[in-house]
């Protein structure tokens, strides 16, 4: 049985979190894994995103659109590009570019209902 908190479990879908305020980032990975997922992050730049990206392979992401180092649009097209689903959660919903007005959004902050329904339409619930 797996408890997914742990990203090398095979079973257990992984998702990017990629946030720059601590406290928020902290209680998304909280929320994430109190669904059943494996977490990488909270990543707070463009540049740890990217990193971890080249190091891991994830199931799905929730982006802040805002970061320390700009906008986290470079990693929402790489993972576009890479089909992996993902969710921007971001307290100006329309600030959303243009080129991602599909993409699924929660505003910050959100609920752990709001997170889990939001996951499982990513992803199908927390086990792959």
């Amino acid at each position: 049985m797996t408890d997914g908190n742990d990203p090398s479990d095979a079973d257990t879908a992984t998702v990017l979190i990629v946030e720059d305020e601590f406290l928020i980032g902290m209680d998304m990975e909280i929320m994430l894994q109190d669904c059943g997922y494996g977490t990488f992050g909270p990543c707070d730049t463009v540049l740890s995103a990217m990193q971890t990206l080249d190091d891991n392979d994830v199931d799905a992401a929730v982006l802040d659109l805002d970061l320390r180092d700009g906008s986290s649009v470079p990693v929402a097209k790489r993972l576009r590009a890479q089909d992996t689903p993902f969710v921007f959660s971001t307290g100006r919903p329309g600030r959303i570019p243009e080129a991602f007005t599909d993409t699924p959004r929660l505003t910050k902050p959100c609920s752990l209902v709001e997170l889990r329904r939001a996951m499982s339409k990513l992803l199908g619930g927390g086990r792959r």
